[in-house]
């Protein structure tokens, strides 16, 4: 991986961190995809599925 491809992955995973701190700080979960399933990531860290994703 080049240097330019490192630094704009550091600014892509640092704005991920902001928006899930905003999301949690107002009492908000936070979605994505995990093994298979959309996930709500609730503050305190608590996982629930919300649904299983259909392959295209």
């Amino acid at each position: 991986m080049h240097q330019t491809e490192m630094i704009e992955l550091k600014k892509y995973r640092r704005a991920i961190e902001k928006t899930i701190k905003e999301h949690h700080a107002a009492n908000h979960p936070v979605y994505h995809c995990k093994d298979g399933y959309i996930v709500a990531i609730y503050p305190g860290g608590r996982e629930a599925k919300i649904q299983k994703v259909k392959n295209s």
